[in-house]
């Protein structure tokens, strides 16, 4: 549908005898959507209470098509000027919840890009450059909550900044203000919105303030839910406060069709639809695209209610009705048995999550909360590991998921080295555990053997992979202060030799360690020759086992690096 704004020989209009040379001053903020606060579920139509908990935040894309058409009637012939083709603009949102009715928010909106093709004998010359617009600060108090099906409503106040270009259609030079009241309800799988607004505006009938000053804005929303997922039309507009009879030019009403999707904390959301009316600022149709950072709140967009504390409540209690509504003999009031805040069906003195919609049914894990099948206490919609129970996390991938000690992409519950990393296994006792080695008590345990050329201290290259992950272990584990190098060996020839062989084994794989990395006040080699074989020395099978490099670990500490310093190696801090 084409936005046009038809100026005719309407008497205190728009001054268009003006001599052509005298451009007509722009001297307003044209574009007419104002979206609502972050932490609201609607795109226009604001919400009936506080927003979600602590601070929600949202960026808000706009792009309107042909927003100002100027249509010259001249006897039988009209000519159509876009004085504006397009505006892009995105909305900068901050919403924070100081009480529990009193909501601030803030919108710092940009235009990004907008042009027109106005000819130079035009009374309006069109925008040309991205530009700040008119700051927005509001706040918004709760009145009366929702009960039932009986909606909620807030008290909303606004000022409006003059931060914007007068020049480029971005602002109006001058503070605004507007008070409004917003109303609604929300259900188990639905919601629905509606607010008005006075606004108060500067009226001069010299620009374009003659169409756009002082106003009502208006607006009604509704939406489906499931899940995360949410759909629903809004209709919005701004009607002229007075001064002109002429309704098509002073009415902006415009329809969209908006989805939002949830994922944790996130919300994404796209909308579109059409300019309604011919009024200055209405454009043809509007597209928009957000992003949004809201925490859940006890309920959507509600005022939040006291929980009702099931756990210390009589059978009677749960049965007929909230305590808090007993009468003077004890007996609960039909209204308390009837209070149902959530719309779901369980009253709310059954109701575990008497202001977030749930289950009904009986049974349910936690009456009138949404379905948590592994009872972690995040509802399946927003566990990204529904059925694997897991605390929560800031991190969307990873809310209601089990956790990753070591980072190895095993989680902790199937990791069988949960401060090691290796990678996922079918044998349940090496799952998320190193190939080659493990910490295990006061040992780094290796699971293959250091091994040197024959009768020498030569390391053999085979063995520098295993060396390497030992490096990567400890710099893994600061809590390690010192770890003993002990080289064995068998008993085949003299016990000195053996000793000494033992002795210059350890310090070869020291000295490896340290060119790798290693701190050497860590590391410490020690030779026991064959004074300490792991089998009797009976077979080559037994002194081979007994050929070795151990790791002990002699030293922890709780200080990182501070702790590495020689000290009582057989003391831990």
């Amino acid at each position: 549908m084409k936005s046009n704004l038809t100026l005719t020989l309407l008497a205190g209009a728009v001054a268009l005898a003006a001599p052509r040379a005298a451009k007509a001053q722009a001297n307003v903020a044209l574009d007419r959507y104002q979206p609502s606060p972050a932490g609201d579920a609607l795109f226009a139509i604001p919400d009936a209470g506080t927003a979600s908990k602590g601070l929600s935040a949202k960026v808000d894309f706009s792009y309107a098509r042909a927003p100002l058409v100027l249509t010259r009637v001249t006897g039988s012939v009209s000519d159509a000027t876009k004085i504006v083709t397009h505006q892009a603009i995105s909305h900068q949102l901050l919403s924070l919840r100081l009480l529990s009715r009193l909501t601030l928010d803030l919108d710092l909106p940009v235009t990004w890009s907008q042009a027109g093709n106005a000819s130079p004998s035009s009374d309006f010359a069109s925008p040309q450059k991205a530009t700040l617009n008119d700051l927005r600060v509001g706040a918004r108090l709760g009145l009366l909550q929702q009960a039932g099906s009986w909606p909620g409503a807030a008290l909303t106040g606004s000022l409006f900044l003059p931060t914007g270009d007068r020049a480029q259609f971005s602002g109006s030079g001058h503070a605004r203000y507007a008070i409004g009241v917003t109303t609604g309800t929300d259900y188990e799988h639905g919601l629905w919105r509606a607010f008005v607004e006075r606004r108060w505006d500067e009226d001069n009938a010299s620009t374009l303030h003659a169409l756009l000053g002082s106003s009502v804005a208006y607006g009604v929303g509704l939406a489906w839910k499931w899940r995360g997922l949410q759909l629903g039309p809004e209709l919005y507009g701004v009607t002229r406060a007075n001064g002109l009879t002429d309704r098509s030019t002073a009415t902006n009403l415009e329809a969209l069709l908006g989805a939002r999707y949830r994922v944790a904390f996130l919300v994404f959301g796209a909308a579109g639809g059409p300019g309604l009316t011919r009024a200055p600022g209405t454009p043809s149709y509007r597209l928009l695209a957000s992003i949004a950072f809201c925490p859940r709140g006890e309920a959507q967009g509600l005022a939040p209610r006291e929980a009702f504390d099931a756990s210390s409540a009589s059978t009677e209690q749960l049965e007929s009705g909230s305590p808090s509504k007993a009468g003077a003999n004890g007996a609960l009031t039909p209204d308390a048995r009837a209070r149902d805040a959530d719309g779901d069906g369980v009253p709310d003195a059954a109701d575990q999550c008497p202001n977030i919609p749930g289950e009904a049914k009986q049974g349910a894990q936690r009456l009138g909360c949404p379905p948590d099948a592994d009872g972690d206490g995040i509802a399946d919609q927003d566990d990204q590991c529904p059925q694997v129970p897991g605390p929560a996390s800031a991190d969307p991938i990873h809310h209601g998921c089990p956790l990753d000690t070591d980072g190895d992409g095993v989680l902790d519950p199937v990791d069988a080295c949960v401060n090691e990393k290796g990678p996922l296994t079918s044998e349940p006792s090496t799952s998320g555990c190193p190939k080659a080695l493990r910490v295990e008590g006061s040992q780094i345990v290796i699971l293959q053997q250091v091994t040197f050329k024959t009768g020498s201290d030569v390391i053999e290259e085979v063995s520098f992979d295993l060396l390497g992950q030992l490096a990567h272990a400890l710099a893994e584990h600061p809590e390690i202060a010192r770890l003993g190098v002990d080289g064995h060996t068998d008993d085949v020839g003299l016990t000195a030799s053996n000793l000494s062989l033992s002795r210059r084994r350890a310090i070869a794989v020291v000295r490896w360690l340290v060119l790798h990395g290693v701190d050497e006040r860590r590391l410490e080699a020690r030779g026991f020759g064959p004074r300490r074989p792991l089998v009797p020395n009976t077979s080559d099978e037994a002194r081979t086992k007994n050929r070795r490099v151990e790791f002990t670990i002699v030293k922890r500490t709780t200080r990182g690096s501070e702790g590495w310093a020689d000290g009582d190696a057989n003391h831990n801090d």
